[in-house]
């Protein structure tokens, strides 16, 4: 089979990286003529990619983006609509092929693709990885927010274009199905990751103070996350014997107010800054416990820090609003939830995790469960690939 896969955003073309893209991309070369489409433009890293070998029984193709400096700017905007219109001459000009798998967003990108396959009747599945645009609602002022709803029908027809609905939750997977005139085949499949390679990084001795309770953090440092309610957590619990550090692995537009933030508090939070894969997954399983703090009415549901996190296999205490990932935490009894922006349940949670060594154990072991069971994509990818061929193909 001839299966054009499309995301916009690939940020790690190792073939057993985290890009879910490029999982597939290397799984499902083996059997197949496979092509990833994607930007020379790094999201992450804000400058165009110079590595051109990728290591993958798949065909790469970059298409040049004039990229931007912030994550939330008018050349954001620009750049995407540039690089769409690229997108859209590349298919108009390649054999068609037996099928579509794009991801969702971007929302120009998957726009283009989704006429391109209806034109041309060509199978046409969507990953859902994120919902735009109402994962900008937090980063946009209430009264420009009518601005969005171009973006909405944008949204919509893209979902109602598709053939078969992939969503990194079940939560997006039912967004994009309610735009449905009728019922299309569903397939929640979570992010995971390589838990065998996790496991080999996360070996790699790390220094820390034995005498300390190391809190971590890791992903994005913007909107979205509430990092200062876990400082304020922190500051609230001064007065105990045990020195308490929040290490936060991950870089963003917030980082500074964040440092400033935990300066102003006079609590010990280490920035690292943007790490690499590897030594992310050391520094989780060297520390106490994960934390998941989300402010209210973000739109992530299931992430990438939740497979993390439960490989790592620590407790996590979590203020994410998403009945999905507290529902995942109740199931396997490896987390507390708090209310969104409650410092001082947070700093209840710390204090009882603390207090109680033999049942932090027992949440970390399952977590690790939960990964096993549910954040393997070694295994669980298996429902991706059966699309193209198992019984459910195309």
């Amino acid at each position: 089979m001839n299966i054009l896969l499309l995301a916009h955003f690939v940020t790690d073309f190792d073939p057993h990286g985290t890009s879910r893209f490029v999982c597939l991309a290397r799984r499902l070369g083996r059997e197949h003529r496979v092509e990833l489409v994607t930007s020379d433009f790094d999201h992450r890293a804000k400058e165009t990619r110079r590595e051109r070998d990728f290591a993958l029984p798949a065909k790469v193709t970059l298409l040049p983006e004039p990229g931007y400096p912030k994550n939330i700017c008018l050349r954001r905007l620009f750049s995407h609509w540039l690089f769409a219109r690229r997108v859209r001459a590349y298919l108009k000009g390649r054999e068609k092929p037996d099928a579509i798998y794009c991801a969702v967003p971007s929302l120009s990108c998957a726009f283009y693709a989704a006429r391109y396959a209806e034109k041309n009747r060509i199978p046409f599945v969507i990953d859902v990885q994120d919902l735009w645009p109402e994962a900008f609602s937090l980063a946009v002022p209430g009264a420009a927010r009518f601005l969005l709803r171009p973006l909405v029908r944008r949204a919509e027809y893209i979902y109602k274009s598709a053939d078969i609905i992939v969503g990194v939750s079940e939560t997006y997977c039912r967004r994009a199905a309610r735009c449905r005139p009728d019922p299309v085949p569903c397939l929640p499949v979570y992010l995971g990751t390589d838990l065998a390679r996790f496991d080999r990084w996360a070996s790699s001795p790390v220094r820390r103070d034995p005498e300390k309770f190391i809190l971590a953090y890791g992903g994005t440092l913007g909107h979205s996350y509430d990092i200062p309610c876990v400082l304020e957590a922190l500051a609230l619990l001064k007065g105990r014997g045990t020195s308490l550090t929040l290490w936060v692995l991950g870089d963003g537009p917030l980082r500074g107010a964040f440092q400033a933030r935990a300066e102003e508090l006079g609590v010990e939070a280490v920035f690292y800054g943007r790490v690499p894969y590897p030594e992310l997954c050391a520094l989780l399983r060297a520390c106490d416990v994960c934390v998941n703090p989300i402010v209210s009415g973000a739109a992530q549901s299931i992430i990438n820090k939740h497979a993390d996190y439960a490989a790592a296999g620590r407790p996590v205490i979590s203020t994410q609003s998403s009945p999905e990932y507290r529902a995942l935490l109740t199931r396997y009894r490896c987390g507390v939830s708090c209310p969104a922006g409650d410092a001082a349940a947070v700093a209840e949670a710390i204090s009882y995790l603390m207090d109680h060594p033999g049942e932090r154990r027992a949440m970390g072991e399952r977590a690790r469960q939960m990964a096993e069971d549910l954040f393997d994509r070694e295994k669980t990818y298996e429902k991706i690939l059966d699309l193209f061929s198992g019984e459910g193909s195309l």
